[in-house]
């Protein structure tokens, strides 16, 4: 997308309300910079899911707890901006979070990964259960979350390479010492120096000055004269002449010293980043092939590191689903590939191959049942919450008791009713630990 979600909103006139001259676009946009530096503060990281699932939906209520701050921060730019509704803006409120979230992602001309995948791993289950009264506004935010999946994806491909032999190939052809200054030749100009060619001798009484073509008219005495005369001039005409060439050749030779030093630095400099930041990505793409030999061998042995059993002795598949993807989880970085979701699906497909939908009401009741109170022991407990939070975060909270069923559809805003397949509810829970991990750091 080449224009900012803001933008796209008062295109689609979702903002027609409070939008009534350039300026107000204006405050909404200085809203959302404001409400990203929050977000960015430690304390707030935890809170990022909960604002993902406020800006994607629609449905929520006016009575969501976080729209305070929100709304606070836009009456702080505009003080009648929101006024302009009998009701709360709450359009304007979650179109100024989603530009919030996309700052958050690519500010500073720079992509940042972390936030990116948080909010692609919130989103992305979360929004196959939303309904839009509006399908252009569907659309404007799919195009968001799908673009966000693209590029953290080839962000995670490009962790999980190893190349020693591209990496070593770029060391020879990518750096190339160049030099401003060739280095200084040799330079015999004095040999023809005009104030060597010009030495005079001055007219005395022992020396009547004779052209060279008269030389043979010079007798004895006189050239004696003469050559001593010449020898004292020329010997400290040649010397001074020798002396400047030198003083000259030394500067040369100084200045292409000082040049030769400076690309030495440059050089040294662009290659020692260069093979920190190859021998880096080296040391996390070795770690990726630890990961993916580990996998294979979770796959193989079907066996719970957690638990201490094998899956095989898992009964319950909500409670299989909870356990395998805590365990994937543990063994892969939070910014794997895709391809690791498809990985655990058929891991999971090889222990529990029954492909009929479970409602979210059965999921409830199979958590509730004797053979699923060993989670608690497993999966962390979170923390409770009156604001919106995601069907795995409730789940995990059902399980340690800190919501009930009559919660589920107020703090999720999805049907008891609806369904999902067991190997996609397994992947949803899995994205649910790696965003985890993200938002606290670890």
């Amino acid at each position: 997308m080449t224009e900012s979600i803001l933008q796209n909103f008062a295109d689609a006139k979702f903002l027609n309300l409070i939008l009534k001259n350039p300026e107000d676009l204006e405050a909404l946009e200085k809203s959302a910079a404001d409400l990203a530096k929050k977000l960015k503060h430690k304390g707030k990281r935890t809170l990022l899911p909960s604002y993902v699932l406020l800006a994607i939906n629609p449905n929520i209520k006016d009575t969501e707890p976080l729209l305070d701050e929100v709304e606070a921060i836009a009456k702080s730019k505009n003080k009648l901006l929101l006024s302009r509704s009998n009701d709360r803006p709450v359009t304007a409120l979650r179109a100024i979070i989603l530009s919030a979230l996309e700052i958050l992602v690519d500010s500073e001309q720079k992509f940042h990964e972390d936030y990116a995948k948080i909010i692609y791993l919130t989103a992305k289950e979360s929004f196959g259960y939303i309904d839009f009264a509006s399908a252009e506004e569907g659309k404007i935010i799919e195009a968001f979350i799908r673009l966000l999946g693209e590029k953290g994806e080839l962000f995670s491909r490009r962790k999980w390479k190893v190349n020693m032999v591209s990496f070593l190939n770029e060391i020879v052809t990518k750096f190339e010492l160049k030099l401003t200054e060739t280095f200084p030749s040799t330079n015999n100009s004095f040999l023809t120096s005009k104030k060597i060619a010009n030495v005079k001798l001055e007219q005395t009484d022992s020396y009547n000055r004779r052209s060279v073509s008269r030389i043979e008219g010079i007798n004895a005495d006189s050239f004696n004269t003469w050559s001593k005369e010449f020898v004292k001039k020329a010997s400290s005409a040649i010397t001074g002449e020798i002396n400047n060439q030198l003083k000259a050749q030394n500067k040369s030779i100084n200045e292409f010293s000082s040049e030769i030093s400076k690309e030495l630095n440059k050089f040294t400099t662009s290659l020692n980043t260069f093979v920190s930041n190859s021998i880096n990505n080296s040391l996390s793409g070795i770690n990726a092939l630890v990961e993916r030999d580990q996998l294979n061998w979770w796959k193989e042995s079907l066996y719970s590191a957690s638990k201490w059993c094998s899956y095989r002795a898992i009964e319950n598949p909500v409670a299989l689903a909870f356990l395998m993807s805590h365990d994937c989880g543990a063994l892969t970085h939070p910014h794997s590939p895709e391809s690791v979701d498809y990985f655990l699906m058929e891991t999971f497909r090889k222990v529990e191959n029954k492909e009929e939908s479970l409602s979210f009401q059965e999921i409830l009741t199979a958590l509730s049942t004797a053979d699923c109170e060993w989670l608690g022991e497993i999966i962390p407990a979170t923390s409770e919450t009156t604001s919106i939070i995601s069907l795995p975060d409730f789940l995990v909270g059902f399980v340690h008791g800190l919501y009930t069923q009559e919660d589920f559809e107020k703090l999720t805003y999805i049907s008891l009713a609806e369904k999902i397949k067991p190997a996609a509810f397994c992947v949803w829970l899995f994205h649910y630990f790696q965003s985890k991990r993200l938002t606290h750091g670890n």
